[in-house]
């Protein structure tokens, strides 16, 4: 039987080639993002699709591990050893849906406290009670917009459209602590340097 049958032994070229093979499979990364397939970002930076379900269905489709959210491999056996950078569990911080930093008794004080705070003032039609918005007409370099202005906030934030109508390179990208009414997240932010200035130029900034 062993003569008819005989094992020919493989040659040298194809052992390369499956180690190869198996080489160009464990280094597979994706180029770009991974959701919304834009090269120029990163998924922490994809505000094209935001929901966390939708990007769940994402990785799922594409049969990418949800904890590096880069090879095609089941979480339990990722090598990965950070974790989520919002909740610290074992998940792509991308996929986090626990944005709350805060208790909730903790969010009630503050919104107390904001409420009663000086420097945040909601102004309120006499006629219908309704709140109005303090929303001025600016150019920021030249380029006039309209700004809603938050007298109790820490940073100014800009629209994803006039970013690229403004057409300008970031400063700088760091992880910044977004607080909101309800609720506390962290993103990589952007920062701009940009010149602020009154419609009649009676002002700058």
């Amino acid at each position: 039987w062993l003569r008819r049958n005989s094992v020919t032994p493989l040659d040298d070229s194809y052992r390369d080639n499956r180690k190869k093979l198996f080489q160009a499979r464990e280094e597979f990364k994706p180029k770009g993002c991974i959701y919304c397939g834009n090269p120029g970002h990163k998924a922490v930076q994809c505000d094209q699709i935001t929901e966390v379900s939708e990007r769940k269905r994402i990785l799922a489709r594409k049969g990418l591990c949800f904890n590096c959210a880069t090879k095609p491999h089941p979480a339990a056996v990722c090598s990965k050893k950070s974790s989520c950078t919002i909740c610290n569990k074992r998940h792509h911080t991308t996929i986090c849906d626990q944005v709350k930093t805060k208790s909730d008794d903790s969010l009630d004080n503050d919104n107390k406290q904001t409420e009663k705070g000086p420097d945040k003032k909601l102004m309120r039609d006499g006629a219908s009670g309704e709140g109005i918005f303090p929303i001025v007409v600016v150019k920021v370099n030249g380029i006039t917009c309209r700004a809603l202005i938050d007298s109790g906030g820490s940073s100014s934030y800009a629209s994803a459209k006039l970013i690229n109508l403004l057409n300008a390179k970031p400063s700088e990208i760091k992880r910044h602590r977004i607080d909101m009414l309800m609720s506390s997240c962290s993103s990589l932010m952007e920062s701009y340097d940009v010149n602020i200035r009154a419609r009649d130029d009676s002002y700058d900034m």
